[in-house]
């Protein structure tokens, strides 16, 4: 099993301290589809039960270590790196404002700048913040034991909690003690509505309890550790007409007293106010450690929303989330998710389009050593609006981590999120559940889905990040996961849009190689039957990793791909923690890459791969996104999937990076290269034009010095709106578009052109270009996908315009041939 090491956990969840790197993304979605009804069957309530170990059923071979050639040697000497990535560091978190939430039914929870707090109808608990670095908080509970006038005891009863504004108030009777909080400490003062019917001194006393030491001093009271502490200020007293009375605070045992003299409460105008004020004094002010981050598609294209864990202490945990528009994090859309005293971990976020949610999912411990649960918030998109925390799965089965969550691009109901986690049956046997969650956070159906529950080791699952667009008959969430402790291999499931398992467990990878931390892809667009999409991992060699992926259609695999070999990576270099999305056309994965082999300094990177014809292709490798000093890893990525925008160009990402005492998370954009390009022009690049002329576009002809071909459109067979121009021909010539499913970069003569298009050959028109223009197609012609016979799952293709040229200009023929285009068909 992967080591605890803070590199090995970041690839299990996902940060966002957040930088913005203009690297853009997104993705995209075919045409809604139309008239489809959807209702979802019933999701059955599942036992608990064990079943038996599978048989392998793949071969489980080591195969040959990967080839490298004596003729490639470890680049020794590389460029000299620097701090710097290719955008500002993304601004912290908004201390400048007091939050205040009620995340549960239950207690209120303060968030300042120094400190947290929550708040009881018997008193509040005041947790400072000493630093990310702390071992674990230090809180100090506060609760009011008792009131004294002239010696006697005063009734207090509890007659609730209330909140206005940054102000909460405990409600005692005879007594009110109210709360007033701000980003820098917390003013505690007890009110006295009306003059006491006894005479003499008031004594209040407040049982402070905590690991802290408590003493005396100049200033007030203090309660200190390693780290540092909390202060209480010297107690003032003031009554309706302003008059202000400082008193001495002292400590009895764990209690500090408030004694208030009688000539004070004698004289004074009522309401009177005793007022200590509570701070925190930490000896490390600097260290914020944010990690674990991770970013979901959104409703609108450009728009993102990232999660990330901040760290309060070693053993508390809390979750901040915020939008993201293109790579760059929107100014005051922050919120937390929760800053409870409960560590929440490992967060994860899913998007939910028909409802306009997010979905974050963590891992929860009530106190650093309880097993495990799940809980979930949802919060309403473009708002700091949250729904409850939502507890999924509780410990009852055994502890649970490492969860993931999917979400849905559809707009029409119903629609869900899917949640997979790893549960910890025994020592020797986890297993991956899963349950389906409405918009809101609340689990559907009876039971969790037992998805992998066999007596072997399954762990770290991952899902999709959307089951993909209509036809909805298809929609699926893939997941992927590891089987077992050592040298793993890697499993899979589909997962209905309803919650209903399509596609039972099923191997992916058994072989020998240890193929760890897979991550799965949303569906390519499709018409029908079981759709394409991509798993990829870390394959480990001898003395480094690869990236790995695998094509496949349902639990069907088509291909594989070692990526790193393929896109001529450095042999001695390690790749490691990919992660794949898709928009619906090609895909799109994100990994590390180690700088000059080393362990503690790895760099982000990403590369757009395709599948058509049973291949996965490249269409661009080894694209640099964090180049650092820093240590980068764990890096997630999430296409921009809409229902009725197809092949949206972009990606999220986001990233941490650690080193050097600094633990920061950033979020950044990747745009995907275009899928066509003009080639074969007349300047000599594919061969000398007839008669030692040279063009601009194609080979010069009577009117111009070249005509070429313009692209437009999307190049899509499901939602095909792509066109051809051809524009400087000869006014009033006659050309045919052609089509042709291979090319050489060295042109042919032909004519007074060069032609190199070749292969099959496809007539998609004949046009007329009274002003030296013409497009395929015009009004009522056939698509080009269709013209073109271009199969569903698209594929290569070459065009060019060959048109007439009667004018006596170069060679005796009486035609030319303009520039050729090259397009990626994809589906």
């Amino acid at each position: 099993m992967k080591s605890n090491s803070r590199s090995s956990d970041s690839r299990r969840a996902l940060a966002g301290a957040i930088a913005s790197l203009s690297v853009l993304f997104v993705c995209a979605s075919p045409a809604r589809a139309q008239g489809q009804v959807k209702i979802p069957r019933p999701l059955p309530h599942m036992i608990d039960e064990k079943s038996a170990d599978p048989a392998p059923t793949a071969s489980a071979t080591a195969g040959p270590e990967r080839f490298i050639s004596s003729a490639t040697g470890h680049a020794l000497v590389k460029p000299t790196k620097t701090l710097t990535v290719g955008g500002p560091e993304m601004p912290h978190i908004d201390f400048s404002k007091v939050v205040i939430d009620q995340p549960t039914k239950g207690d209120i929870w303060v968030r300042g700048r120094t400190y947290k707090a929550s708040f009881d109808a018997s008193g509040a608990t005041y947790i400072p913040f000493l630093g990310s670095n702390a071992p674990h908080n230090f809180p100090v509970r506060v609760e009011l034991e008792s009131m004294r006038i002239g010696g006697s005891d005063v009734e207090l009863s509890t007659r609730g909690i209330a909140r206005v504004d940054n102000e909460i108030t405990i409600d005692r009777g005879v007594l009110r003690e109210v709360w007033d909080m701000s980003p820098e400490q917390a003013e505690q003062s007890f009110v006295l509505a009306t003059r006491p019917t006894m005479a003499g001194p008031l004594e209040l006393r407040i049982a402070l309890t905590s690991e802290l030491e408590t003493s005396t001093t100049a200033e007030g009271i203090e309660l200190a550790g390693e780290y540092g502490g909390v202060s209480i200020s010297h107690t003032i007293v003031i009554d309706a007409a302003g008059m202000r009375t400082a008193i001495e605070s002292r400590i009895e045992g764990g209690t500090m007293v408030l004694d208030v003299p009688a000539d004070v409460l004698a004289r004074a105008q009522y309401p009177l106010v005793v007022d200590p004020v509570y701070s925190t004094n930490a000896l490390d002010t600097t260290t914020t450690a944010t990690a674990l981050p991770d970013i979901s598609n959104a409703g609108t294209a450009g728009n993102w929303a990232a999660v990330y864990q901040f760290s309060f202490s070693a053993t508390d945990a809390d979750v901040w989330t915020l939008d993201v528009y293109y790579g760059i994090p929107v100014a005051n859309s922050g919120v937390w998710v929760d800053y409870t005293s409960y560590t929440w971990v490992a967060p994860r976020i899913a998007y939910n389009a028909l409802n306009n949610t997010y979905l974050t999912v963590c891992s929860v411990r009530p106190t650093p050593n309880a097993p495990g649960e799940i809980w979930c918030r949802s919060r309403t998109a473009g708002t700091t609006t949250q729904f409850n925390q939502v507890l999924i799965q509780s410990s009852i089965l055994g502890s649970c981590f490492y969860p993931d969550v999917g979400g849905d691009p559809v707009l029409t109901g119903p629609t869900y999120f899917m949640v997979v986690w790893t549960r910890n049956f025994s020592a020797n046997d986890w297993d991956v559940h899963g349950r389906l969650i409405g918009y809101d956070g609340t689990p559907q159906g009876t039971s969790p889905i037992f998805i992998a529950s066999t007596t072997t080791f399954d762990w770290y699952p991952r899902i999709s990040k959307t089951d993909g667009r209509a036809p909805y008959s298809t929609q699926e969430w893939n997941v992927v996961w590891m089987r077992g402790n050592g040298v793993s291999d890697v499993w899979g499931a589909q997962i209905h849009w309803d919650g209903n398992i399509t596609t039972p467990a099923f191997p992916i990878d058994q072989t020998t190689y240890a193929d760890t931390f897979p991550s799965a892809s949303t569906l390519l667009d499709g018409a029908a039957g079981p759709r394409p999409w991509m798993v990829t991992y870390r394959r480990q060699y001898t003395n480094e990793g690869d990236v790995y992926a695998k094509a496949l259609i349902g639990s069907s695999i088509q291909t594989e791909l070692n990526v790193s070999v393929a896109e001529n990576a450095d042999p001695y270099e390690d790749q490691l923690d990919p992660d794949v999305d898709s928009n619906g056309q090609r895909f799109v994965v994100a990994y590390s890459e180690s700088y000059n082999n080393s362990a503690s300094d790895r760099d982000l990177y990403t590369t757009t791969l395709h599948f058509e014809g049973n291949a996965i292709g490249v269409d661009e490798a080894h694209q640099q996104v964090d180049y650092s000093t820093l240590d980068t890893t764990g890096a997630q990525i999430s296409c921009g999937m809409t229902e009725g925008g197809v092949g949206f160009a972009y990606y999220g990402l986001a990233w941490p990076r650690y080193g050097g005492g600094v633990e920061d998370t950033y979020v950044g954009a990747y745009y995907e290269p275009v899928s066509y390009n003009t080639f074969c022009y007349g300047d000599g690049s594919a061969g000398a034009c007839p008669c030692g002329t040279s063009g601009l576009r194609g080979c010069p002809n009577s009117a111009t010095t070249g005509a070429g071909l313009f692209l437009q459109g999307n190049n899509y067979t499901s939602a095909d709106t792509f066109s051809i121009f051809a524009f400087n021909l000869p006014p009033g010539s006659i050309g045919l578009f052609f089509q042709g499913t291979n090319a050489s970069t060295i042109g042919s003569t032909f004519g007074d052109g060069l032609l190199c298009v070749n292969g099959s050959i496809a007539r998609l028109g004949v046009k007329t270009a009274p002003l030296g223009n013409a497009t395929y197609p015009e009004v009522g012609d056939l698509p080009i996908s269709v013209k073109g016979n271009i199969p569903a799952d698209g594929g290569y293709r070459y065009y060019q315009m060959w048109y007439r040229d009667a004018v006596s200009y170069c060679t005796p023929s009486t035609f030319n041939i303009t520039s050729a285009a090259r397009v990626l068909w994809l589906r």
